[in-house]
């Protein structure tokens, strides 16, 4: 007799999920030897970067502060320090260039400048610029047989007001008519400032506020129409007549620039260099 229950599938085992015995085709994900190594690089760099900067803040802490003068406005060269506008401000001092008037107190640092009240800016300071000695120079800078004089040139005259402090310049000086002769050459240009006119202007100004400074007109690069030239003392008067009674002209040269023998020379000249061709012989 067949039994009916034989044909019937068995029922799972209690908590078994069907096809539990079977074996699955996935394995399990293993981390990469690659991967591990970049995270563990990783975990070094950022253990490296909190190291400096609990360094850097320890270091921040530590700091010393000094006290160091530094510009208040743009100073020309040639300015005396005097006639300056300077101040300290405080700075860690590993910020401090080399040859600065610094020290440890504001008025300490301040006094150091001025005791230079008698010497010269070499070259134009810029506000907030740091002061330092290097940039000063005396005024007593001359050779026993040089001399200082003041000429004026209009700025398109002297190469387009390109011409600055510490150039060396050939000086021409011409008459009315054109006539024109070499004056000096290789003549130093010790400080530009600005033309005379201004310079009045500015002089009367100071009439009723004394507290102003040249500085405080002048920038530290001005365009030029006075320019302060080193000469032979034997030239002195050679330059202030010609500055009174010609016009002047600034020619840029070469440290290297050759010197040439002075030739006076007009437009009459440059036109007729032959005077025997018929078109000269009809204007002389």
């Amino acid at each position: 007799m067949n039994d009916p229950y034989k044909q019937l599938p068995r029922a799972p085992l209690a908590g078994v999920p069907l096809g539990s015995g079977k074996k699955s085709g996935k394995k399990a994900k293993k981390v990469k030897s690659g991967e591990s190594r970049v995270f563990r690089v990783l975990a070094v760099l950022f253990a490296a970067v909190a190291v400096l900067t609990l360094f850097t803040l320890n270091l921040g802490g530590s700091a010393t502060y000094v006290h160091v003068i530094v510009a208040n406005e743009n100073i020309p060269r040639g300015i005396s320090v005097a006639n300056s506008n300077y101040g300290a401000i405080e700075m860690d001092e590993r910020y401090v260039e080399a040859d600065t008037f610094s020290a440890a107190s504001a008025e300490e640092a301040v006094q150091m400048l001025d005791s230079m009240s008698g010497m010269l800016y070499s070259h134009p300071v810029y506000k907030g610029q740091q002061i330092r000695s290097t940039m000063l120079t005396e005024t007593e800078n001359l050779g026993p047989n040089e001399r200082l004089v003041a000429v004026r040139a209009q700025a398109v005259r002297a190469v387009a007001a390109t011409v600055k402090s510490g150039d060396k310049v050939d000086i021409y000086v011409s008459r009315n008519d054109g006539l024109t002769i070499l004056l000096g050459q290789g003549v130093e240009v010790v400080a530009v400032t600005l033309e005379s006119s201004q310079l009045d202007s500015i002089a009367a100004e100071q009439l009723g506020n004394p507290d102003l400074k040249l500085a405080d007109y002048i920038s530290a690069d001005p365009i030029g129409g006075t320019y302060i030239l080193r000469v032979p003392a034997s030239d002195v008067a050679k330059y202030i007549a010609s500055d009174i009674g010609g016009v002047l002209t600034l020619s840029t040269r070469s440290p290297s620039g050759t010197y040439t023998s002075p030739v006076s020379v007009d437009l009459y000249g440059i036109l007729c260099p032959d005077t025997t061709t018929p078109q000269c012989e009809r204007t002389r």
